[in-house]
């Protein structure tokens, strides 16, 4: 199959605080299985230099073995951790005759980043190696782990009361000297974690509803977007103490729109963030920045050039408009006829309030190419004549908008002009490589370039970008693993049922799953369940088949839907 070497994701990632985990740079979980492998890694990436001697590694794992058989049973780890590691397109660990070493430059690691934040977490969680010598290692690394703990608390405490500008902040926090065994440890990857509350609203109107939701899910998708620096959990679906911050707010709908946010953290109630902001029905809403930015500012956190400018994208929109966005964008989630209908009424609605709103603009585009690749459309051509003008007004308000490139890409896929949608989409995410929503488009599209391979790649490259991806992402990973006859499909889409128990396209997929193994009476109860959630679908509605390169991959799914009597 083609495949797209141009575009380069993340290098593999090392973490040592919290459970030993070697993450993959395509987000594939790369630790290998033996314990001794594992501490293996360990004891290579603690070392003041990222180099072991063989002697070394040997008598901190064999001690209790003749040097003979240490020897020996080194070797074998050190083959096995070669081979495993080359599966995974993993290449940071050097083998040589005398030395073990880690490249740096090959690999990101958890405790070797500008400006750490320390979680009380155990180094190496769960690693029990048979051997005293190691367990002695061990145990030493712990120690100066919780010390360093508790002096970065205390540093913190400090920068809390007596803040430092943000440019001294960054100055003071500067990288660890790697020489000195300085490693500033930390169990995710320098990542503070914040688990954010739906904001409560006061007066029970129809329109505080809205907002309480939306604010929430716009903080989870925003703040998301520094997965790098921010651990992100969903307090609804959080179970448990937590180590880290609460994020909470409250809204009151009166003759003011009121939005209130606090910050506390979890394990001394210190509140470092407590704001009030007021709206009018005319005056920009912007409350999402304004919070997400006070939290970012209140975690002190330190961010590259320019990290601003991607972050924070100009969305200021009058109060009114956007919550008729709002509720737009909880119709489109739906995925359904009626839903996808009312959906552009709301976007419609909001581009009378606001007319420059391009995201509404964006969306409405969207929803027509939904209508067409779902088999809703009445009149193709029109609807593409539509969603044409469309990308063109945006571009004269908005020049190099990337959800209005990747409106356009996605058009051209509908024309049958995959080659040139995968050339449009290429260039946005190498502009925006952080951002799983457009990453995940570039996925969609290498799958309908025939190019499944990549598809998958991109998807799942997506999920390890933020906590909190959106969920058409993992439907879309077990379609693409579903027509490679990959096993894990049932994984995914089945958790995504899990998270949304009315998602169609996810029992498709298993409707699809169920006919590859025979097995008929599962494949016609989803297929049941399919027509529970939306009466009206046929098997010709699963995907519009001028989008595909490759039209049997069309033509499989319809062939097994339609066997379950879709």
């Amino acid at each position: 199959m083609p495949h797209d070497s141009s575009l380069s994701l993340s290098k593999p990632r090392i973490y040592l605080c919290g459970p030993l985990q070697i993450i993959s740079g395509d987000g594939t979980d790369a630790t290998p299985r033996g314990k001794k492998s594992k501490a293996i890694i360990a004891l290579v990436a603690l070392s003041d230099n990222f180099s072991r001697s063989r002697v070394w590694l040997q008598d901190k794992l064999w001690s209790k073995s003749d040097s003979l058989q240490g020897a020996a049973s080194l070797r074998q780890e050190l083959s096995y951790l070669k081979k495993h590691f080359k599966k995974f397109n993993v290449d940071f660990l050097t083998i040589e005759r005398e030395i073990v070493s880690i490249d740096l430059g090959r690999v990101e690691t958890d405790f070797l980043e500008p400006a750490p934040h320390l979680h009380r977490s155990e180094l190496l969680e769960g690693l029990d190696v048979n051997d005293p010598e190691f367990e002695d290692w061990l145990s030493m690394e712990r120690q100066f782990f919780e010390k360093r703990f508790n002096e970065t608390s205390q540093d913190n405490h400090l920068k809390k009361n007596y803040p430092l500008s943000n440019k001294a902040v960054a100055s003071t926090l500067s990288a660890p000297n790697k020489n000195s065994g300085d490693h500033n440890y930390n169990p995710n990857g320098n990542r503070i974690t914040v688990v954010v509350e739906p904001f409560k609203f006061a007066s029970k109107t129809d329109r505080g509803e809205i907002f309480s939701l939306a604010i929430q899910e716009e903080l989870l998708f925003l703040l998301g977007t520094l997965s790098d620096r921010i651990e992100l959990r969903d307090a609804r679906r959080q179970t448990g103490q937590v180590e880290g911050y609460l994020l909470s707010g409250s809204i009151i709908d009166a003759e003011e729109f009121r939005v209130s946010s606090q910050l506390v953290s979890t394990s001394n109630g210190l509140c470092i963030l407590n704001k009030r902001w007021k709206f009018d029905d005319a005056s920009p809403f912007n409350a999402i920045d304004k919070i997400a930015v006070s939290v970012i500012e209140g975690l002190q956190t330190s961010l590259q050039d320019g990290a601003w400018s991607n972050i924070w994208s100009s969305r200021s929109t009058p109060t009114e408009a956007w919550e008729t966005f709002q509720r737009g964008r909880i119709q489109e989630a739906r995925i359904a006829k009626e839903s996808t209908t009312q959906a552009i009424r709301h976007f419609e609605d909001c581009l009378k309030i606001d007319p420059n709103f391009s995201p509404a603009s964006v969306a409405i585009g969207f929803c027509i190419l939904d209508r067409i690749r779902l088999g809703w459309s009445t009149n193709i051509d029109h609807e593409i004549s539509q969603v044409s003008n469309i990308c063109d007004q945006v571009e004269a308000i908005n020049p190099g908008d990337p959800y209005c490139l990747a409106l356009k890409a996605f058009l051209q896929n509908v024309r049958g002009e995959t080659e040139e949608a995968c050339s449009i989409m290429r260039s946005i995410v190498e502009d925006f490589p952080h951002s799983p929503e457009l990453l995940g488009y570039y996925a969609g599209l290498r799958g309908y370039n025939d190019d499944l391979e990549s598809e998958v790649k991109y998807y799942r490259h997506a999920l390890t970008l933020t906590p909190h991806p959106p969920i058409w992402i993992e439907t879309n990973l077990a379609l693409s693993l579903a027509l490679q006859g990959e096993k894990t499909a049932w994984y995914h889409a089945n958790r995504v049922i899990e998270q949304d128990p009315r998602n169609v396209r996810a029992r498709l997929v298993l409707c699809f799953l169920a006919h590859q193994c025979g097995n008929l009476n599962l494949s016609r109860r989803y297929a049941r369940e399919v027509k529970v959630f939306q009466p009206d679908f046929s098997a010709h509605q699963w995907a519009y088949p001028n989008c595909f390169k490759n039209k049997l991959h069309y033509e499989v799914v319809l062939n097994a839907l339609q066997t379950a009597r879709l």
